[in-house]
């Protein structure tokens, strides 16, 4: 009977189950027939537009994209397809890129009137400003074309080519100010440039004037527009990763770490704050905000307007110029023989009892045409700014250029291609001298497309220009700039490929130095720079605003969990970096109450050295991990929580070595404090040692250095380390690179060494081997130097050049089991290096260590503990 039932059960459920199958593989199928049409599309298409890599289905070219400066990619690619012209498949969306100064002026300029409008720009614009910013306007329909119109005649009213010719009085005075600074602290040259820049922005804008280099509208304003040049260069990371995979963007802030960074009102209300300030301010009815108030009836100009169009400003001018300004003293550096010629006619023209103006531009055609090759040499906006679209179906040499594209142009290779600039990257002048041998026909008056084109171009073009001109002729004028020289009286090598990653590029950190021409200029600087400050003396004033006061906490740990205080005591947390991802862990509160000599929080890759040699010398310890794996103890440390309870599993220690990295203020003395409130009966020494690992990049000058000469103080992990060793009995192991087991240096070359122009950039390598760093936490552990930091590295300096030789030739002796595809790899490497060597005129290998960079010196912490590495060199 009951096998009856069941079994007709069982016949009344299988049509169901079936019906089910047959509509889930209806669907599969429906979505693979999809799948393939899309793709069969994407095909035809690619036949359509210009050449470039075979796009895969759906995520198109985007994995095939470099992690650092993709522009150096394209114009490769442009080079290996023979066309002026490329097309990347950002997922499903062609993105074509123009390599070429003739093909750029043609479409941008030629036919402006159809490709001045924008693409759709997930992240930039519609997770940003949206339609509110100029930037990012369309311009397809005619309503479109109507705002666009009002926000450009706006902004020409600010920084438009007649407007900045009134501001020359003020940022002159600037500029005098900026001598004189160079002359007081030549050091601080990278601040003096963004105070300047910046102060000449706000006085425009908001008619106060920015004095210190520490005003917040430097350190907070700047710094997120680094943020947003670092967000939005083309990529496989996030946040680039959405234009790709487009859903992404419509999940909740909440649940979308991958949008951290982004979002509209982040700085919307701060500019609009200004904005108001600056209006309800006697003094300062001059300014672009009252301005923009005074129109705003007319165009019924929204908050989100007003506050975009001074926001520009900024972009406009103080980040874009700083960036320029630094520029131009690495050329100085790199290139001395620039500037006799420069002296010689600033001295005929100038004399050394009065500055430059601008009415000795015309009279001084070799200073202006350094002006311009320093635009052109390391230009700031690397790819153009903001991609253009057209607003119809074009075609350029046979090839379509859809409607909508996103079409963006390659200054980098428009600025280095030899036709028009022979030997791109060397620092010449004389490219711009009218009749010049040197000077070669490019399209447009200026010699240059630093701007970008067409009715798209930079707003801030004259502004820049003009700053650019007298602050550059200035600093030419009044001091010898050159490379700095080390202790042994040779002159510390710059690098001049070594810039930043973002959309707006600018030099790295570097050494040089800075002095007057002579005792007369120097006089002429000082009276000068006095005269400056007392007519600059009117635009005094204070603003109560910060944008720190109206970013969001756009947070998922907070937004879940608040501030911490609220947790179970069962739970241990972790935040991750500045993701904003904080994940919250099970585990025991039972309180251990055991004491070790060294606890170890977080048990990663170090360990697998250090506890098997701390077993064998007896060092009594304990581990952490995450997860609680292999007998360790479940730990995660969130620097945000108030909350101790996840300390209470912690042993009591002689010393705690942390080997997670900690970043910025805040962090070192919360770990501390929170030990410390959980430990305070415990039988060990209540006030233990602390021992962090750090990494020796934060000694980033290019010459010898040890652990006493001075380090990047604002690096974050700098910051914490110094923290931490103000607040307890501290020591930091900087760490080179580490290796040893499964982690080889020579698996690190395809990471790094993408291109021959990645290789060429290649200097030192520092390394030591995971044992010697074991070796080192027990000889700290056991000989402690408070409140002190030691470079740990295997004391030799490698050339990367000759790493990568070695084992390129490593590889081809012993092909064995090695795949095609490698040995082509091996080839390659060996044949750039080859190259490169002929090039850079490097007669043998390894290259004198004067040529390789920043070099370490590592006996220091050696000698001190009576050791010496064991682990031999990198072979």
């Amino acid at each position: 009977m009951l096998f009856h039932q069941l079994l007709s059960s069982y016949s009344v459920r299988l049509p169901e189950q079936f019906e089910l199958w047959h509509a889930g593989a209806s669907l599969l199928a429906a979505g693979l027939t999809a799948l393939v049409v899309d793709y069969a599309y994407m095909l035809y298409m690619r036949s359509k537009l210009p050449p470039g890599p075979f796009p895969w289905p759906v995520v198109g070219n985007t994995f095939m994209l470099p992690d650092n400066k993709p522009w150096i990619w394209f114009e490769e690619l442009s080079k290996t397809y023979n066309a002026q012209l490329i097309t990347i498949w950002i997922g499903r969306n062609p993105t074509i890129w123009i390599n070429d100064a003739w093909a750029a002026s043609e479409l941008f300029d030629k036919r402006a009137g159809i490709y001045s409008s924008r693409p759709r720009m997930l992240v930039f614009a519609e997770l940003g400003a949206g339609q509110d910013n100029l930037l990012n306007m369309y311009t397809t329909t005619p309503e479109q074309r109507d705002r666009w119109r009002v926000h450009r005649k706006l902004i020409h009213y600010g920084v438009g080519i007649q407007s900045v010719r009134r501001y020359r009085q003020f940022q002159n005075n600037e500029s005098r100010v900026v001598a004189y600074d160079l002359l007081k602290a030549p050091d601080d040259y990278v601040k003096h440039f963004e105070r300047y820049a910046t102060s000449v922005v706000s006085i425009i804008a908001f008619g106060r004037r920015v004095e210190s280099w520490d005003d917040p509208i430097i350190t907070e304003v700047i710094a997120m527009m680094h943020l947003a040049a670092d967000l939005n260069v083309p990529g496989k990371k996030f946040p680039m990763l959405m234009e790709t995979f487009p859903f992404l963007a419509r999940f909740p802030n909440q649940i979308a770490p991958w949008k951290y960074g982004l979002g509209k009102k982040r700085a919307f209300h701060f500019f609009y704050a200004l904005a108001d300030e600056a209006v309800k301010k006697v003094g300062h009815e001059d300014s672009f905000a009252n301005y923009l108030f005074s129109e705003r009836p007319k165009y019924n100009l929204r908050e989100a307007e007003i506050s975009a169009l001074t926001g520009n400003l900024f972009g406009a001018g103080s980040d874009t110029s700083s960036s320029t300004l630094i520029t131009f003293i690495l050329a100085c550096c790199a290139f001395p023989e620039a500037l006799k010629p420069a002296w010689e006619e600033l001295d005929r023209v100038v004399g050394p009892y009065r500055s430059p103006t601008w009415e000795d531009e015309d009279n001084m055609p070799y200073v202006k045409a350094f002006v311009k090759e320093v635009l052109r040499w390391r230009s700031v906006a690397i790819i153009g700014g903001q991609p253009h679209a057209p607003t119809q179906d074009d075609y350029y040499k046979g090839w379509l250029i859809p409607k909508g594209a996103w079409i963006q142009g390659n200054i980098w290779a428009i600025h280095h291609n030899e036709r028009e600039f022979p030997d791109p990257d060397r620092f010449n002048p004389n490219r711009f001298l009218p009749g010049h041998p040197d000077n070669r026909p490019f399209p447009g008056e200026k010699g240059y497309m630093t701007f970008g084109w067409g009715r798209r171009v930079c707003t801030g073009q004259a502004l820049a220009e003009q700053g650019t001109w007298i602050t550059v002729t200035r600093v030419l004028w009044g001091f010898n700039v050159q490379r700095k020289k080390s202790a042994d009286g040779k002159p510390i090598e710059v690098d001049i490929f070594n810039y930043t990653n973002g959309l707006n590029m600018r030099p790295r950190p570097f050494e040089c130095s800075i002095a007057p021409r002579s005792e007369e200029i120097r006089k002429t600087i000082e009276r000068e720079g006095r005269q400056a400050l007392e007519e600059l003396e009117q635009y005094r004033g204070e603003t109560k605003y910060r944008m720190s006061t109206f970013y969001s906490r756009n947070n998922l740990a907070m937004d879940l969990y608040g501030d911490g205080t609220k947790l179970n005591r069962t739970q241990a947390v972790f935040n991750f970096g500045n993701t904003g991802i904080m994940l919250v862990m099970e585990g025991s509160t039972t309180l251990n109450q055991r004491s070790v000599s060294l606890l170890i929080l977080g048990a990663g890759w170090t360990s697998t050295f250090l506890i098997p040699l701390l077993k064998r010398e007896g060092v009594k310890h304990a581990a952490t991990t995450t997860d609680g794996r292999d007998g360790t103890i479940k730990f995660r440390f969130d620097p945000r929580s108030t909350d101790n309870s996840a300390f209470e599993v912690l042993p009591a220690a002689k010393t705690v070595l942390i080997t997670f990295p900690l970043k910025g203020a805040g962090q070192a003395s919360r770990l501390v404090q929170g030990y410390a409130e959980t430990h305070r009966d415990a039988a060990a020494a209540p006030k233990p040692s602390y021992i962090q690992l750090g990494v020796t990049s934060i000694w980033n000058a290019p010459h010898w250095q040890d652990e006493n000469d001075a380090y990047d103080a604002a690096n974050p992990r700098a910051v914490a380390e110094d923290e931490l060793m103000r607040c307890a009995e501290a020591s930091v192991l900087s760490l080179a690179g580490l290796y040893g087991a499964d982690r080889q240096p020579r698996h690190w070359v395809r990471r790094v060494v993408k291109s021959k122009s990645d290789l060429k950039a290649k200097g030192a390598l520092h390394v030591v081997h995971g044992a010697d760093v074991a070796r080192a936490i027990l000889a700290l552990h056991r000989n402690f130097t408070p409140r002190k930091r030691w470079i740990v590295c295997d004391m030799h300096v490698y050339d990367w050049w000759d790493l990568v030789q070695d084992w390129a030739m490593q590889t081809l002796t012993n092909p064995e089991d090695v795949e095609e595809t490698e040995l082509d790899s091996q080839r390659e490497l060996l044949a750039w290096v080859g190259e490169l060597m002929v090039e850079q005129n490097v007669r043998a290998l390894p290259r004198d260590t004067t040529a390789v960079g920043r070099r370490l010196d590592g006996r220091g912490f050696w000698y001190y503990m009576g050791i010496w590495p064991t682990q031999g060199r990198v072979r």
